[in-house]
């Protein structure tokens, strides 16, 4: 029994090893040391994440919110109340959980973060008070610091500023940095968009000016502030702006803001009333006059929706709807050249399609941009393609794409055009680059529509024809960088894991059957490259043919003698019919998905299947989603790592236990 006992110990131990990194939160990067250096040039160390936090100021709570962390706070700000902040989040906290952070109120700050020390609540070694870096603070923020607290302050003065509170934040709570890198890829995602459609010089830029207005003191804004940055990260030229003055903003009046005759006055939100009475003070209806939100300019990641909201102000023609998420593209003059050379230019993303294809239509489906198609081509039916999202489709939704065919399909988009569904100059006709074809798109030019058509040979070019529909319909690139992903998680795994050259690989051929007409995969074929792309050696490449397959009869199998045969998905018969023609039980035949060689998303399924098949030990569940959870500071998770430690600690045991049990 003793051994059984310490056997069953260290087992639990060692499955302990292995689920501790799955419910602990930050596993590896988040757990080293922390310094941060606030706005009054003080250092914060910490051995790792913060477990609590004081939230100082609203612009920490909303900060807290946005990153998922809110229930690390254990005090609050005042103006962090919801009837303060409006943040939902602080709706019916308890009064008690909010003391007022000011100068004349010290003491009781002091005396609640003592109380709170003495409850148990905070740890003056670990945890940390955020506040605002505002000079008539700093006695409250000494007075806490001679006590042992730790303070970090944030006083930013610009929207890079701003970002770089987030990203502080996010490091103090070992949080990702996801939320500050959006906040950065909204305003280069900005700049790149104004650059691309030719807004890249101030005698093209709209003409702005930051205005605050109170106790009839008006302000304009000149530089150094995040509202002045709103102006330019948008695209603006502050005309405001005075290279005499240092000051951020300088008092004027309301004749100054007809003399500069912006086009937009930003007007603070702490001004009392609306924008039409601002306007009206300045006298000019050319003049619009656009309040901004008070939240923008508070320290947190509203700071975003506040510049994607002006740059949607200053250029509505480029820039609307919801604020941008990394990846996705941006939006200007578009130019495809596709399988026939032919080259369509576009002064942005298509509104409608033609899915002239089961493989456009699968396309859209998965890059989320279905409702752009207007028609469709009869395979995507769904008695035919199989996609969900066709079933229930009307038949008017559908047309036979065909040379025979050619005048309905013609006469069909040109309905389209006639009932106001299709725009000619702007939207796209997708469609497969078989030359049987030709007369068809040749016909649709002649009228005026676009064309791009599509014919790839090998797994990279599927992936382009998926972005290039992503380029086309606005979609970010998401999905095609995720089918490159897999194929270089394949290719890195492989030879993590020693598998480099050809005497290790898996031998393989490419087989195709049909009117009793044997075909081998020699090279140029996306079916080849799932061979050679998964790990195998294509067995069947013949340097001496410069077909990508060639006929065959069922001895040449037997000669090459593969481990694998990859079998058409079109052939009419089982795997194991095929197989039986071989006569060789010691080859695996395993028949394809037809829908992997369709030029769309789902190559990277058959890819990541035949892995599988190839490499059982390597590969295997649903297609890998990143480089192994990367956390975001190019830190990868350590779930693995302790999942194999456990495994090793389980094996220790095991052999610990039984030398124990020798010795008794």
């Amino acid at each position: 029994m003793r051994f059984q006992r310490a056997l069953a110990t260290l087992m639990v131990l060692a499955l302990l090893t292995i689920a501790i990194p799955v419910v602990t939160q930050a596993d590896s990067a988040n757990d080293s040391a922390i310094s941060i250096t606030d706005s009054r040039g003080v250092t914060t160390n910490l051995t790792g994440p913060a477990a609590h936090v004081a939230s100082f100021g609203a612009f920490a709570t909303n900060t807290l919110v946005d990153i998922d962390m809110l229930g690390s706070a254990v005090i609050f700000d005042a103006t962090s109340e919801f009837n303060k902040s409006a943040i939902p989040e602080m709706q019916g906290l308890p009064a008690d959980m909010f003391i007022t952070v000011s100068s004349a109120n010290k003491d009781a700050v002091v005396q609640k973060m003592l109380d709170l020390v003495d409850d148990g609540a905070w740890n003056k070694t670990t945890d940390v008070i955020f506040g605002y870096g505002y000079s008539y603070l700093s006695p409250t923020w000494i007075e806490l610091e001679g006590l042992g607290f730790k303070v970090i302050t944030f006083y930013p003065n610009s929207y890079d500023g701003i970002v770089q509170v987030v990203k502080d934040i996010e490091t103090v709570m070992g949080a990702d940095h996801e939320l500050s890198d959006w906040m950065g890829f909204v305003k280069d995602y900005i700049a790149d968009t104004l650059s691309l459609n030719g807004i890249d010089e101030e005698s093209e830029f709209v003409t702005a000016l930051y205005a605050s207005y109170s106790s009839d003191i008006l302000k304009l804004g000149n530089n150094g502030s995040v509202t002045v940055d709103f102006i330019n990260y948008a695209g603006g030229l502050n005309v405001a702006q005075d290279v005499n003055k240092t000051v951020p903003t300088y008092t004027a009046d309301f004749t100054a803001i007809l003399q500069l005759s912006p086009e937009y006055v930003l007007l603070d939100g702490y001004y009392s009333g609306t924008a039409d009475d601002f306007s009206d003070m300045i006298m000019d209806d050319s003049i619009t006059v656009y309040k901004l939100n008070k939240s923008w300019n508070s320290y947190c990641p509203d700071a975003t929706e506040g510049l994607w909201t002006i740059a949607c102000l200053f250029y509505p023609e480029h820039f609307e709807g919801e604020v941008p998420v990394e990846g996705q593209p941006v939006i200007g003059p578009i130019s495809i050249t596709d399988s026939r050379g032919v080259t369509t230019n576009l002064t942005g993303p298509a509104t409608h399609v033609a899915a002239f294809g089961a493989f456009a239509t699968n396309t859209l489906v998965d890059i989320g941009m279905l409702d752009k198609a207007a028609i469709f081509d009869a395979s995507s039916e769904f008695n035919k393609s199989a996609i969900p999202e066709m079933q229930g489709m009307p038949a008017d939704s559908f047309v036979t794409v065909s040379s025979s065919n050619k005048d309905m399909v013609v006469q069909t988009m040109l309905d389209l055009v006639d009932d106001g569904k299709w725009n000619k100059s702007s939207d796209v006709v997708l469609g497969y680059g078989y030359s049987y074809l030709s007369t068809v798109w040749t016909d649709l030019e002649d009228y005026g529509f676009n064309v791009v058509t599509f014919y790839p040979n090998s797994y990279d070019g599927i992936v382009q024809v998926v972005e290039d529909i992503e380029t086309l319909t606005g979609a970010n690139h998401s999905v095609s960088a995720h089918m490159t992903f897999v194929k270089e998680y394949i290719a890195q795994t492989l030879e993590d894991n020693g598998i480099d050259n050809d005497t290790e690989r898996v031998t393989a051929i490419y087989a195709s059957y049909s009117s009793e007409t044997l075909k081998i995969g020699n090279n140029g074929s996306v079916t080849v490259d799932f061979i050679n792309y998964a790990g195998g050696l294509n067995l069947g490449e013949d340097p001496e043919k410069t077909v990508p397959t060639y006929t065959a009869d069922f001895s040449a199998i037997l000669q090459l003698d593969p481990e694998f045969v990859l079998l058409d998905g079109y052939y009419a018969g089982s795997a194991e019919e095929f197989k039986a023609m071989i006569g060789n039980d010691d080859i695996t035949v395993y028949k394809l998905n037809k829908s992997w060689n369709s030029y769309c998303p789902d190559a990277t399924e058959g890819l990541w299947a035949v892995a599988c098949l190839f490499y059982p030990d390597y590969f295997e569940g649903e297609l890998p989603a990143d480089w192994g959870n990367d956390d975001g500071d190019g830190e990868v998770d350590n779930t693995m790592i302790y999942a194999v430690v456990g495994i090793v600690v389980i094996v220790v045991a095991i052999a610990a236990v039984f030398l124990m049990r020798r010795k008794d």
